[in-house]
């Protein structure tokens, strides 16, 4: 097969794959994370870029956050800059989709072929890949983040064992490019699990054979990918860094947490029927997590022939590959498996992530190449002994599929006793669990669904594995294999696929993504620069910046410690704290009656208003020292009053109280990296700004810079003499700007390293002539 007609066979499987969204071009594609994050990063981006401006800053979101500096909004990823440059943002999306499963199928599909697998087998490899639930529950839960670092596992691989094992410093460059797009794609659970894997790939090709020459030059080119690939994306490296000493994950999750979302033991059903549990999508699903992230489905087909390789086939690529991917199972199982525990305590960066899950992707991926494996060896001449290996698979795997439909006729025919077990297991699994964010009850409404679901899923199963056991008999009547049945392997495998995502590309026409839109419209007119607070879920957080207004009831999972902690404290009986973060105003489903509070608007929902607000920016005379501690349970006594004092970390030199009240600031200009606020200090004080404290911003008073402190534990104030003051407050750039350069100079030096390979590669070619 040439490698045009291979491409072009994954074009159509990557195409296959996403085609309803391609149908519905004008549609939004993916879930939840996609209304609620995703969706309203990119288009603050694309906002800032129409202005010629990067956002370093985000005013919008929470009391204000850095954006650039946060993997997850992409700014410097090549990929999505060239295609929200060309296509309007609501369905860009979906092509950006489209050319991540062409990057994940193209490096699947040579690093199977690095393995000695036929162009077929690489191909199915490739298509069991791109179709697993993996990357399809990417797309379903609007992960953007996740699918386009994961892509470049496959060829970051690839290109890793050709450095490896041929020992060319060619490929080690270019492995640590695909790295580097990984690192710039932003998803930091995604490069960490490659670099589990690419730790294990260099240990299997140093080691086996052992030579210590071998090993060392196997870790030699491991360091240099990890560490040149680190510098190629150093524009998002430096800044994330620089966050992430002050983000809330710095110290990691405990062990409880980092492990709650981990797979069980009914989770083992998906390996054969995702929806065995219910389906979300109808509103079925039943179990203990998100369904996007304990779903491991990767079809029927790599299972069948895992199993035919755990019989016949004894490659050590096989064993390695089962190895990896049964050992990310285990981890995958988190707390369930209880050695786990000793990995996520003593084993650095493990918990700095809370869904074990996620390193279901080894899984797919190791499953995946071994089906590749297999089909080679299937699509060769085999012997009689050998065929009749697959004929005796492929009765068991009919045979299966009978079971399958008769316990799925048995359910049926047995509704109740099937929902008396059903909820015995739900109760037991209640009663294990210490907190439920759901009661039960709303659980046991959904049995009836479930167990049609469940029926629905085994008849579709059954059906799936008959056809495998047809196919399997099928070659084991035929001594030589044919294109007929290796390419029929291959469109199982894409149907397989397709019959269970299909459903699961939620499709949404953009002016339906934002819930409460009257009332943002409304605030859109009204609010300026004042902050709003979702009282009752009026809108999906983060959807406030859709309409450019300033909410502190967003979501960002890289949130900045101090301001996590500011803000757990903010309820209906915080008002002194909601004066203070300048929280003008207040959406509600519903009406309500609480002093303080002033309707302002009721159509499609409430807005309120605050009638004691502080402004944005003012000056105060009054401050005490506290620790963080005893400053968070001031503010979150309902007595507090931001008026009285100032509550900081530390007091300027020389500070003595002064009188009481406060005196109001006018902010000039606010701006998402630079706000200049002209004051009138009646005596020395303090001039707060209730924006996010965060150690980049930069203060000049006159011209001076003077430091910033930090006040109510998350905010920004600095100290004033008596007089009038022009205060500017400056987003330092450095991290991002020295980043950028880094970036640039590494990727000029891939350039010119590889000009340097080829011209000498030419020249000793054309020596060999002569």
């Amino acid at each position: 097969m040439r490698r045009l007609n291979a491409l072009l066979l994954l074009s159509l499987i990557a195409v296959s794959l996403m085609l309803p969204a391609l149908v519905n071009y004008d549609r939004l594609v993916g879930g939840f994370d996609m209304e609620r994050q995703v969706y309203p990063w990119e288009d603050f981006l694309q906002r800032s870029l129409g202005q010629g401006k990067i956002p370093l800053w985000n005013p919008l979101n929470l009391m204000g956050e850095p954006f650039v500096a946060n993997p997850s909004t992409e700014v410097f990823y090549p990929v999505n800059r060239l295609i929200f440059a060309v296509l309007p943002l609501p369905y860009a999306f979906t092509y950006c989709y489209l050319v991540d499963l062409m990057i994940l199928g193209i490096g699947t599909f040579l690093l199977a072929r690095r393995l000695k697998c036929s162009d077929k087998g690489a191909l199915l490899a490739a298509a069991s890949l791109m179709g697993s639930s993996y990357i399809m529950m990417r797309i379903y839960a609007g992960h953007h983040m996740v699918l386009p670092s994961a892509a470049w596992i496959p060829l970051t691989l690839f290109l890793l064992d050709i450095a490896i094992a041929d020992r060319k410093w060619g490929a080690a460059v270019l492995s640590s490019l695909s790295f580097g797009m990984m690192v710039l794609a932003g998803h930091v659970q995604s490069i960490f699990h490659i670099g589990i894997i690419m730790v294990a790939w260099t240990l299997y090709r140093g080691v086996i054979p052992f030579d210590v020459k071998n090993f060392l030059r196997a870790s030699l080119m491991l360091a240099f990918v990890l560490a040149f690939g680190l510098l190629i994306g150093a524009a998002q490296v430096l800044p994330t860094l620089e966050l992430a000493g002050q983000s809330a994950r710095i110290s990691g999750f405990a062990i409880k947490e980092s492990l709650a979302m981990s797979l069980e033991k009914q989770d083992l059903l998906s390996f054969v029927m995702p929806n065995a549990l219910g389906n979300p999508v109808d509103g079925t699903y039943v179990n203990h997590g998100a369904y996007s992230e304990v779903v491991i489905y990767v079809g029927l087909l790599p299972l069948a022939f895992a199993l035919l390789a755990l019989w016949r086939w004894r490659t050590k690529d096989v064993w390695f590959l089962l190895l990896l991917g049964i050992g990310s199972l285990i981890l995958a199982f988190g707390k369930t498996f209880p050695p786990n525990l000793l990995v996520w305590k003593y084993l650095p960066l493990f918990n700095l992530f809370h869904i074990p899950p996620r390193f279901s992707m080894i899984w797919a991926l190791s499953a995946s190449l071994i089906a590749g494996i297999v089909l080679t060896w299937l699509d060769s001449a085999l012997t009689d002994s050998e065929r009749k290996i697959v004929r005796i698979v492929g009765v068991a795997i009919v045979a299966c599929a009978i079971m399958t439909f008769a316990v799925a006729l048995i359910m049926q025919f047995n509704h109740d006793a099937v929902h008396g077990i059903a909820n015995s297991a739900l109760e037991q699994r209640f009663a294990q669990l210490e907190n439920a964010k759901v009661p039960i009850a709303q659980y046991s409404s959904k049995l009836d669904g479930m167990i049609s679901s469940a029926i629905n899923d085994m008849l579709i199963c059954g059906a799936l594995a008959l056809i495998i056991g047809v196919l399997l008999l099928w070659r084991a009547r035929i001594p030589f294999s044919n294109d007929a049945w290796a390419f029929a392997i291959i469109a199982f495998a894409v149907v397989n696929s397709v019959i269970y995502f299909y459903p699961m590309l939620v499709m949404l026409p953009p002016e339906q993504v934002v819930v409460g839109a009257g009332q943002l419209g409304f605030l859109r007119q009204n609010a300026g620069i004042d902050r709003i607070w979702n009282n009752d879920g009026s809108y999906k957080n983060n959807q406030a910046m859709l309409f450019n207004v300033a909410s502190i009831s967003g979501y960002n999972p890289l949130q900045i410690q101090s301001q996590k902690d500011m803000l757990a404290l903010v309820s209906g009986n915080s008002s002194g704290l909601l004066d203070l973060l300048d929280v003008r105003y207040r959406t509600s489903k519903n009406p309500f009656s609480e002093k303080g509070w002033t309707q302002v608007f009721n159509s499609s929902g409430y807005v309120y208003t605050n009638d004691d607000v502080l402004p944005r920016s003012f000056v105060i005379y009054r401050a005490s020292a506290l620790s963080k501690t005893d400053t968070l349970a001031v503010i979150a006594s309902p007595d507090f009053r931001p008026v009285d004092r100032a509550l900081v970390d530390e007091l300027p030199s020389g500070w003595k109280d002064g009188k009481d009240g406060i005196d109001a600031a006018d902010i000039i200009s606010y701006e998402g990296s630079k706000v200049r606020i002209d004051c009138d200090a009646s005596e020395d004080g303090l001039l707060v700004l209730s924006d996010t404290y965060y150690s980049a911003w930069k203060a000049y008073v006159d011209g001076q810079e003077v430091p910033i402190i930090r006040a109510y534990c998350g905010i920004r104030a600095v100290p004033v003499a008596k007089g009038h003051h022009s205060v500017e407050f400056v987003f330092d750039a450095s991290a991002a700007i020295i980043g950028s350069a880094l970036s640039v100079v590494a990727l000029i030096t891939v350039a010119v390293i590889l000009l340097i390979i080829s011209i000498r590669s030419r020249s000793d070619l054309a020596s060999k002539r002569l």
